[in-house]
Parts: structure tokens; C-alpha cells; sequence
């Protein structure tokens, strides 16, 4: 009978010891599982980041661009409403909007 009982209580011991490492070993899973989601939050933070600064680089040299092509046309423009005498000379005289028959 004292031989049941001693083996009953050490039975005892080792699943309470087995439940305790049960336990260390969930909440260390926890806390990896708990790590790599803030991990991953911080590289999709991060990633969002660098999308946002791709795309304002993109608008501001997309802004650029609109910028150089209304100042093309309106050079086009001015060009086109130069009298054709002057538009030899306005590659050398850009400041010049009009010529007269005396600079010929």
C-alpha cells in the first residue's frame, strides 16, 4: 500500500513538472508568436513608408514634367506668333518679341 501511494505521488510530481514545462513552453511560444507579429507590423510600416515617399517622388517629378511642357508651349506659342523675320534671330535674341524692318 505505501508502495501505491509513494508511486501515485511521484506520478503526481512528474505531471505537475510536465504541466509546468507545458506552460514555460506556451508562453514562450507566445512571445515569439507576439515578437514576430511586431515584427511584421514594423516592416509593413516600413514598407508603407518607402510607398509613400516612391509616390511623392514620383509627383513631384511628375510635377517637373508638367511644368517643362507648359514651358515648352508656351515658347511654341511665342515662337509661332513672332513674325518669321525675327525667328532667326530669336534663337540669338530670346528677350526679343518683336522685330522691325530696320534690324533686317
Amino acid at each position: 500500500m505505501a508502495n501505491a501511494e509513494a508511486c501515485y505521488r511521484d506520478r503526481l510530481l512528474r505531471h505537475r513538472e510536465w504541466v509546468m514545462e507545458r506552460k514555460v513552453d506556451a508562453e514562450t511560444e507566445l512571445k515569439r508568436q507576439k515578437e514576430e507579429a511586431e515584427r511584421k507590423a514594423r516592416e509593413l510600416q516600413e514598407k508603407a513608408r518607402e510607398r509613400i515617399e516612391r509616390l511623392l517622388l514620383q509627383a513631384k517629378d511628375l510635377n517637373r514634367a508638367n511644368q517643362i511642357r507648359a514651358d515648352v508651349e508656351a515658347t511654341l506659342i511665342r515662337a509661332a506668333e513672332m513674325p518669321i523675320c525675327c525667328l532667326s534671330k530669336a534663337a540669338f535674341a530670346p528677350a526679343q518679341n518683336h522685330c522691325s524692318l530696320s534690324s533686317l
